[in-house]
């Protein structure tokens, strides 16, 4: 060993420590209040709110119950935020997770943790049901003439914008419906969006014959979905992934996707060992 390499490997032993409290604060104060304080952002059908009521319903709200079960702590749905917004309020500790599942992409993590994954989320490139371009790859869409519609810092407006930069994007604001991408198809606004497959199947059942899946069917991405943790938060992370392993283990997260998704077709499971 040479001495810059043993100095270097002493001053990462010298930084343990202040690694391990800044990991520990965060559950501490979870467990010394009881209580998980929660970050979160709509997407219907994963976490939205009762017209009537107002209250917080959805895949990942059942999800977090669960887990705040297993934990022995209430879950407090602590303040809503925009998708381009939600890591700053936990970067700023106003909450201790963002308790609504999200696209685990690796622009995200370079400001955020993440649990393993929850499930997986086929996106679909969509477009007008008479327009052929698309219909067998999307191969020639990093082109300038070309519109791809995406809704401001949501993970497939950071997909489109890194995998096409030369295409045009049509952004439309975080706060509007994520309908409107394709109503903008619709009027030509645009000429192509990525959609999650729950996203599309809800719009296509409501306006059907006006857009079609393209790229010949398949998928662009399958994208992991997970919880948000703080940078570093390692022991909450760990608690998290287990928790997630249990709730896959005692058929838990089954039981809460067969009521949004009783097809299985818009959400896709981890495989678990035991039914391989």
């Amino acid at each position: 060993m040479t001495k810059l390499t043993a100095i270097f490997l002493a001053g990462l032993i010298a930084l343990i420590p202040l690694w391990a409290s800044a990991a520990s604060e965060n559950l501490e104060r979870i467990m010394a209040a009881k209580e998980i304080r929660c970050g979160y952002a709509t997407w219907n059908p994963i976490l939205y709110k009762d017209l009537n009521s107002g209250e917080i319903q959805g895949i990942s709200k059942e999800l977090m119950d669960a887990v705040g079960k297993k934990m022995d702590v209430k879950v407090t749905w602590a303040e809503e935020a925009a998708w381009g917004s939600i890591v700053e309020g936990l970067l700023t500790k106003r909450y201790d997770m963002i308790c609504t599942t999200l696209g685990a992409l690796t622009s995200r993590a370079l400001a955020v943790d993440f649990s393993e994954p929850v499930f997986y989320l086929p996106i679909w490139a969509v477009s007008r049901i008479d327009d052929t371009r698309f219909d067998k790859d999307i191969s020639g869409l990093d082109d300038p003439q070309y519109k791809i519609g995406v809704l401001e810092g949501e993970g497939t407006s950071i997909f489109a914008r890194l995998r096409y930069p030369n295409a045009q994007t049509v952004a439309i604001p975080q706060v509007a419906d994520v309908s409107l991408l394709m109503e903008d198809i619709k009027t030509g606004k645009s000429d192509i969006s990525f959609i999650s497959a729950e996203t599309f199947d809800a719009y296509n059942k409501k306006n059907p014959g006006i857009l079609k899946i393209a790229n010949s069917g398949k998928p662009i991405m399958i994208a992991p979905v997970a919880f948000g943790i703080p940078k570093g938060d390692y022991e909450v992370k760990r608690l998290m992934d287990i928790a997630i392993e249990e709730l896959y283990g005692d058929g838990i997260v089954e039981q809460i996707f067969k009521k949004y998704d009783p097809e299985g077709k818009l959400f896709l499971l981890r495989n678990v060992p035991y039914k391989q």
